[in-house]
């Protein structure tokens, strides 16, 4: 097939033919205008339609449609494209169509090959120099900071000392990406210009991402470049290491054993810095009640010259077999404090072999609230605002000199129990009993009929 470009283009351009589906691509440059391509045989249904594009150097691609027709040999066909049709920007700038405006097609840019060797198509490259007015690039490699970051890749065989294209945004065909997992990114390897899915480990390995598998193949392959001149990922980081700011304001690692000596900080420790005069408390929380009873100190510290200028006082923790809530060992936790049990049942002899003085156990507290009111009104009476402690309701009683009324014990909000008021009353059904510290407890006084001299009594446990 023959592509011809009118007007014939200066500098000579790239013009690119791919059917997808028919696996088709092909990229042949121009002389004097025309491009000449030799397909190989494709069979397919007779008169299908397939899509198919026609690119011409950094242009966008122009759609055009492939018809399978019966064949015996091989059939000549000829293609123009008009500058009327198609606007032409050669890579450089130029052309028959003016300057390029958009970034519908590669990034390119020339540069010289100066390694002594081919560098392959598809290779990852850096510069790594100038001849003349034209960069020399060589190929990147992750595992080497000189040799970082990659600014393209080759967008065709380079031969030693020759001049040529390096893609640096867009889509470099006809590559190798049979290894590689489709929309999966592409990173510069650590080896020598070669791309890799495996992101760089090692602290001196650099991490740059500069493309994307866009279409899976051993030979027509297609890579979106993109991240060409930058690296775009936290840099990694060694097992103990940490960043640092050097005096330049710049990030550089080291172990975090070497600042200080500190190699690690238990569960429970504090650091403060004192901000006005500099000085540095580093406390910890107190030993497991287990093991050997050793002393420990319950801070140090440091001023701002690194003096050690005061410590908290050593403290001796208690051994399991000391610790009173160790049920295990409340034997041994009783013999340690010098109690043991009396003779008689409840009884504790404490304190000394010399002077054993039983202290009986004594039984919950027992008390009650009374009081007597001489003129009564339909109100509301507070005889504990807020208790100290939480407490039972045990009983409720009042009774008249004189006179009727109704009297409502109230536990907060809740009713413990009523009390029809007469001058023989008798003891109220109780519940809601558990009475809560801090709760009021109060006598609701209603129906009053010249009820006088009216004594109550609120027993209750504690």
């Amino acid at each position: 097939m023959q592509v011809t470009i009118l007007p014939a283009p200066d500098p000579q351009v790239e013009v690119t033919f791919q059917v997808d589906e028919l696996g088709i691509s092909e990229t042949q440059t121009t002389v004097a205008g025309v491009a000449e391509f030799s397909i190989p045989a494709v069979t397919a249904r007779n008169n299908t339609i397939w899509d198919a594009t026609l690119q011409v150097g950094a242009n966008m691609r122009a759609a055009a449609a492939v018809q399978a027709v019966e064949t015996n040999g091989a059939t000549s066909i000829g293609v123009t494209v008009n500058s009327n049709e198609v606007t032409y920007c050669a890579p450089t700038g130029g052309g028959g169509g003016g300057e390029a405006t958009s970034l519908t097609g590669p990034v390119l840019f020339s540069a010289k090959n100066n390694t002594g060797v081919t560098i392959t198509k598809g290779s990852v490259v850096y510069i790594d120099g100038v001849s003349g007015n034209t960069p020399t690039v060589a190929l990147a490699d992750a595992d080497d900071a000189a040799k970082m970051p990659a600014f393209g890749l080759a967008y065709a065989d380079l031969a030693d000392a020759e001049t040529g294209s390096i893609i640096t945004f867009g889509d470099i065909t006809n590559v190798d990406t049979d290894a590689f997992i489709l929309d999966n990114p592409l990173y510069v390897s650590t080896t020598p210009g070669v791309l890799t899915q495996t992101k760089p480990a090692g602290e001196t390995s650099l991490i740059q991402n500069i493309g994307l598998v866009t279409r899976d193949h051993q030979s027509v392959g297609r890579i979106k470049v993109t991240g060409a001149g930058r690296s775009n990922d936290t840099p990694n980081l060694d097992d103990g290491n940490i960043f640092v700011g050097n005096a330049s304001n710049q990030v550089t690692t080291t172990a975090l054993s070497t600042l200080t000596g500190v190699t690690s900080l238990a569960a429970g420790a504090v650091i403060a810095v004192d901000q006005a005069t500099g000085a540095v408390t580093v406390s910890h929380g107190a030993k497991a009640a287990t093991g050997t009873a050793l002393p420990w100190p319950s801070s140090i510290t440091i001023d701002a010259y690194g003096h050690v200028v005061a410590s908290g006082i050593s403290q001796v923790p208690l051994e399991a077999s000391s610790n009173l809530s160790d049920v295990a060992n409340a034997s041994t936790a009783r013999d340690n404090l010098g109690l043991t049990i009396g003779t008689t049942t409840g009884d504790i002899v404490a304190l000394d072999a010399s002077s054993e003085v039983p202290l009986a156990l004594l039984p919950a507290l027992a008390a009650a609230y009374t009081g007597q009111i001489e003129t009564i009104d339909d109100k509301t009476y507070t005889i504990d605002p807020s208790v100290v402690a939480g407490r039972t309701i045990t009983s409720f009683y009042a009774r008249s000199g004189a006179g009727t009324c109704t009297a409502t014990l109230k536990n907060a909000a809740l009713t413990v129990g009523v009390v029809s008021v007469t001058t023989s009353s008798t003891t109220a059904t109780i519940s809601n009993t558990t009475v809560a510290v801090d709760s009021a407890l109060t006598i609701v006084v209603t129906s009053n009929v010249a009820a006088t001299d009216v004594v109550f009594s609120v027993e209750f446990t504690q």
